[in-house]
């Protein structure tokens, strides 16, 4: 998706070539002058144990495809994505074309620490995953390569300026998304505040998206006074036996696929995550009319106002703070304000039309042109 609004928002500038992956279905809105695909071969079987060696080694062979096609086309300035980028910035640099440099997350120690802590304590195991701490220095290098830096959020700027990048060399440009996609067709109403409340989680089931501690709060506040849709999929054996572990008992669905319905069923939506540079999840529930529950350690609640479309979940490291009991405690507050979560829920429609409305486009289109021609 982030692919998508980037092209979106430069194609206005004039010609411009987009160079992905070939294994994946590229949702553009705006078609480029020219689309090269590039092969990725599929992760080993193995990669579900090893996932972070894999992966790496996959950014690695795409990354130096990738710059190989940036020589033949030899453009006057790039724009690329953190992990697979290393290769192009480095052209870019021998050849003195301004590169600029998305990084959708917050610093990649940051993101690596997370991974780290929440092995150890839920699944008492080493953490194999992405990233590696080779793929920590790739990415750095990346930081140091890149002319200007783009996050989508203060969140993620905060946590590269923290780790040493340069703040001057960092520019918050926020998001946008297609309102229409999610917004509450008028024959389809609020849900009626009775039975258990209707809650939804959108998003992997990742340990640095929190999910844990979602389904420990539930458990906490009482099963019965709380239903569950999920979309979204684990993406290793310690995730998948850790869901397992901790769902029994509760009542949970688990829809893979479109969003869509599950924000217009639901009348909550909960994003827990440990670290997230933005979350479209979030933005998403927004413009559905669905209040929000979402973690400071996200940078989509710079969108949320909190007791007006929602909650922000106070998750800061540094206070040794319990998510799960922060989640329940939320979670009881929501059901408590059960009756005004409608009216919550259109306040943070108001608040995400104002947000990530497609003038945010303009806005990178504008920045990206000054930035490639320092």
């Amino acid at each position: 998706m982030q692919a998508a609004t980037v092209l979106q928002s430069l194609a206005p500038l004039g010609p411009c070539s987009a160079i992905g992956p070939a294994s994946r279905g590229w949702p553009f809105v705006t078609e480029p002058a020219e689309l090269r695909l590039v092969p990725v071969k599929p992760l080993p079987r193995r990669a579900r144990i090893l996932i972070g060696r894999a992966q790496l080694q996959t950014d690695r062979d795409f990354g130096h495809m990738v710059a190989e096609q940036v020589r033949l086309i030899s453009p006057a300035h790039c724009y690329g994505f953190t992990q697979i980028s290393r290769e192009t910035a480095a052209w870019c640099a021998d050849h003195n074309v301004p590169f600029v440099l998305d990084n959708p997350n917050g610093h990649i120690e940051n993101v690596r620490s997370v991974y780290q802590r929440e092995s150890w304590r839920w699944c008492h195991v080493p953490f194999l995953g992405h990233p590696t701490k080779a793929a920590v220095v790739r990415v750095e290098a990346e930081y140091a390569l890149a002319t200007r830096i783009r996050v989508s959020s203060d969140f993620s700027k905060q946590t590269m300026v923290r780790a040493g990048v340069p703040a001057e060399k960092i520019e918050v440009i926020p998001q946008f998304l297609n309102l229409d996609r999610f917004r509450r067709p008028p024959d389809c109403a609020f849900p009626r505040p009775d039975g258990p409340l209707r809650v939804c989680f959108v998003g992997s089931l990742d340990l640095r998206k929190g999910f844990v501690y979602l389904l420990r709060a539930i458990r906490k506040v009482g099963p019965q006074r709380i239903t569950l849709r999920i979309v979204g999929n684990t993406g290793d054996p310690w995730c998948n036996r850790l869901f397992q572990r901790e769902s029994r008992g509760l009542d949970i669905q688990l829809l893979p696929g479109d969003p869509v319905p599950t924000y217009h069923w639901a009348e909550l939506s909960v994003t827990p995550s440990l670290e997230d540079g933005f979350g479209f999840v979030v933005a998403e529930a927004m413009a559905a009319g669905v209040p929000v529950i979402v973690s400071d350690q996200s940078g989509a609640a710079e969108w949320a106002e909190n007791g007006a479309s929602g909650w922000i979940a106070a998750f800061e490291p540094s206070a040794r703070i319990d998510p799960e009991q922060v989640l329940a405690q939320l979670l009881q507050t929501a059901l408590d304000n059960r009756g005004r979560l409608r009216e919550m829920g259109q306040a943070g429609l108001q608040s995400v039309s104002r947000r990530g409305h497609e003038s945010n486009a303009s806005l990178l289109a504008r920045w990206y042109s000054s930035a490639a021609h320092v």
